[in-house]
């Protein structure tokens, strides 16, 4: 047994720089300098150590030693490690709530199948990827590093004709533009919306009758995917070509699906908020809302036949449920969809107040606000309120947590699926805390939860956005969506 002094107490960043420490859930100086904080060592187990292992392996790593000059083990490279985490979360999926979204990447896992241009593009939105996760600035400067290579090489593939109506060169810009989404957090149009109209412009000039296979029709559902939440996030019209598109899809896909039907009314509402960015009028904005706002209505009345929840009072009270009930999802996907489309309607009933405000449609777009912000705020339980609800539903076996998130012991480790599920609610709370038509106390709960998030669950940004609200200035929703990494975080 070794004695080891008295350790400081402070976290590993602090300690590694001699800082001082202010031993907050999240520390302070980790804040300020935008890191991720790693918490805290229990300091009483750390004074004295056993450490006759420790000795008995450094003799035999010495015995080893003396009869082989093979290393023990190889470290990957951070390219490789990037690249097998990008692949896992968006193209092979694990049955564990990732997202597969650029699952047609797969025949591409290995990188000597694909053309160079498209492997270099894979790589530099994989290194993006690492960044965004580990906040390492090892993996942002060598993402962009890879990116300037990838973006030569591309352009360069593109010079050939052949190879511009090849599917890997629209497979290539929307690698392009995930990196974009992950590094650019300042929302600027021009750079947010190029690479995704270079795509478009490739699949125009390769012809949609090339696109009927899944693997192509899966790739197309992804540009339409981001190319709708490009325009929508800086305010501008969608062009005609994207309606094309939809048309071509909707020949090969489920097109009554409510989640495709929800992207289709995503083209309406990011039109109406171009026009109102350019200035039109007061009653003009009132009426295509509120018809905008109906379709939206009777969208869900149509989800709620195939993307059900269940509204449930929780055994005990819990700070973490507002009000006296909380809704359970099937899986973070369904409660995502649903978020999406209340949160688009809050902002839409925003539109009809400031445009006609003192009047009944006012008012009932006041209520309407009042009702989706109460929703989207009970579907944070079922992924956060790990001691409560989460403990709930996996006893009685009810739709969700109970068949994929389990918190570990003292609930000092989650599974990467409910941190993800966590991560995607940060932005619909948001809305709900910024919203000027909801009440106070909401908007406490809300940044108190976003609190709890940053320091329970580890979620730097989550802890910034609670600061954000904290702090009552004006900022734009779409804002704060770029800061989170825009469609790249859940798609």
């Amino acid at each position: 047994m070794v004695f080891r002094g008295k350790p400081s107490k402070a976290c590993k960043r602090c300690r590694e720089r001699r800082l001082r420490c202010d031993g907050q859930p999240t520390c302070g100086a980790c804040i300020r300098a935008n890191a991720v904080c790693s918490g805290y060592r229990d300091t009483a187990q750390l004074r004295i150590k056993d450490e006759s292992d420790s000795v008995r392996r450094k003799v035999l790593i010495k015995k080893s030693a003396a009869t082989s000059d093979a290393p023990s083990h190889l470290a990957l490279s951070l390219d490789v490690q990037a690249r097998q985490s990008f692949f896992a979360h968006f193209v092979l999926g694990n049955g564990l709530g990732t997202s597969g979204a650029f699952d047609f990447l797969r025949k591409f896992h290995d990188p000597t199948e694909a053309p160079e241009f498209l492997s270099l593009t894979i790589d530099a939105a994989s290194l993006a990827y690492l960044w965004h996760q580990s906040y390492s600035e090892t993996a942002l400067l060598r993402a962009r590093e890879q990116y300037t290579v990838a973006l030569k090489a591309t352009s360069k593939a593109l010079q050939s004709p052949d190879m511009a109506t090849k599917e890997a060169a629209v497979m290539a810009s929307l690698l392009l533009d995930l990196f974009e989404k992950f590094t650019n957090t300042e929302r600027q149009e021009l750079v947010w919306r190029s690479h995704i109209n270079g795509a478009l412009a490739l699949v125009k000039a390769r012809g949609l009758q090339e696109f009927t296979d899944p693997s192509s029709l899966r790739t197309l559902v992804r540009l339409n995917t981001n190319l709708i939440i490009s325009y929508v996030s800086t305010d501008t019209a969608v062009p005609e070509d994207f309606s094309i598109v939809r048309a071509h899809l909707s020949k090969y896909i489920d097109a009554e699906h409510p989640k495709w039907k929800l992207s289709g009314l995503m083209e309406p509402y990011a039109n109406l908020r171009s026009d109102i960015h350019k200035g039109i009028s007061p009653l003009e904005c009132l009426f295509r809302a509120m018809r905008l706002d109906g379709e939206f209505q009777a969208l869900s009345r149509e989800m709620h036949e195939k993307l059900q929840y269940k509204t449930l009072v929780p055994t005990s009270p819990s700070d973490m449920v507002y009000g006296t009930s909380y809704d359970a999802y099937l899986d973070r996907h369904v409660t995502q969809t649903w978020n999406v489309l209340r949160l688009t309607r809050i902002m839409i009933n925003e539109f009809i107040i400031d445009a006609c405000p003192n009047t009944a449609a006012a008012h009932t777009a006041f209520e309407n606000i009042q009702s989706l912000a109460s929703k989207i705020c009970a579907s944070l339980p079922q992924y956060v309120d790990c001691a409560g609800t989460v403990a709930q539903l996996q006893k009685t076996s009810s739709p969700g947590l109970s068949r994929n998130f389990t918190c570990f012991g003292e609930c000092v480790s989650h599974l990467p699926v409910q941190n993800l599920a966590c991560y995607t609610l940060i932005f619909p709370m948001f809305v709900v805390g910024n919203a000027k038509n909801t009440a106070s106390p909401m908007k406490l709960w809300v940044q108190k939860q976003l609190h709890y998030m940053g320091s329970h669950f580890g979620i730097r940004n989550a802890e910034i956005v609670a600061q954000i609200l904290e702090r009552g200035k004006e900022v734009s929703p779409w804002t704060i969506y770029s800061l989170l990494g825009s469609y790249a975080w859940g798609a």
